[in-house]
């Protein structure tokens, strides 16, 4: 199946409307956590979930932020050697 296919499906199953603006389909497994041939698996059903735009907002931001202190952390640790 399609990516647009399984998005279509994982709303079904959630019981969220096709149409319905407030949720948008997110993977659960970032890109980078799939190596290789793996990837071909990063778009099945199992992978998606649907979330309230405002909460993939939140997601992501938090996600950026914890990628910055990682940077930080890391620079620092760098410096001392």
């Amino acid at each position: 199946m399609s990516f647009i296919e399984n998005k279509r499906r994982v709303r079904e199953i959630y019981g969220i409307a096709e149409n319905d603006k407030r949720y948008s389909i997110h993977h659960i497994c970032f890109r980078s956590d799939f190596k290789g041939a793996e990837r071909k698996n990063m778009h099945n059903k199992e992978n998606l979930i649907p979330l309230k735009k405002e909460d993939h907002r939140l997601l992501h931001q938090r996600i950026q932020e914890l990628e910055n202190e990682i940077k930080a952390t890391k620079k620092i640790k760098r410096k001392k050697r």
